[in-house]
């Protein structure tokens, strides 16, 4: 569906988190705003799934997701949640097919430019294409973090971080998502949380 508000306050939102990531010209800004949508998916609802290209480069502008991987025995893994004014594409390698899955927890809503037209501003716009560099930078950046954490810390340190950074999070979910998440059992996490309580 295409955005006929022009003071839609997540598009003003979306000018400010690239802008965050590098420079963007008024000619660049102008034509991203000029190619955006809106989309939304109901609890349940994949944004994108294992083996699909980029179809889309979405903001997210409510509602809260996940990102999994899915094992060969049926099992799923929680690698990441997002938000509110996160960003969303399928995968993080432009020509490649995505590895993980994208999944709604609940109600989402986003805006999006379509990947092929934003492949096309990323040739036009060469900060544009920094913007998204940087992106990926701030990702990746997270995402070894992430990892080092799993490896280094004891899962209660885990489950501070995972409050610290979602701290509205865990009321809103399933609690074995969170468990998945931490890289620990469901009855693991409920352990956690007595003796946090405590």
């Amino acid at each position: 569906m295409s955005i006929t508000n022009e003071i839609n306050p997540s598009i003003e939102q979306l000018k400010i988190q690239l802008q965050s990531f590098g420079m963007l010209t008024p000619q660049c800004w102008a034509d991203i705003k000029n190619n955006l949508n809106e989309k939304s998916l109901q609890k349940g609802e994949c944004f994108s799934k294992k083996g699909q290209y980029n179809r889309e480069f979405a903001f997210v502008q409510k509602g809260i997701g996940r990102i999994y991987i899915t094992t060969n025995k049926g099992s799923d893994f929680t690698k990441y949640f997002f938000g509110k004014h996160d960003f969303l594409m399928a995968s993080i390698e432009p020509k490649m097919p995505s590895e993980v899955n994208i999944q709604a927890l609940s109600e989402i809503k986003y805006i999006y430019i379509p990947f092929a037209t934003f492949e096309t501003l990323l040739k036009t716009h060469k900060h544009l294409s920094l913007i998204l560099n940087n992106l990926l930078l701030d990702y990746f950046g997270k995402k070894q973090q992430r990892e080092i954490n799993l490896l280094t810390n004891s899962a209660l340190d885990n489950y501070q971080l995972f409050l610290k950074d979602y701290p509205d999070l865990q009321e809103r979910i399933p609690h074995y998502h969170i468990a998945s998440y931490l890289g620990v059992s469901p009855v693991q996490l409920s352990r956690i949380r007595k003796k946090m309580s405590h």
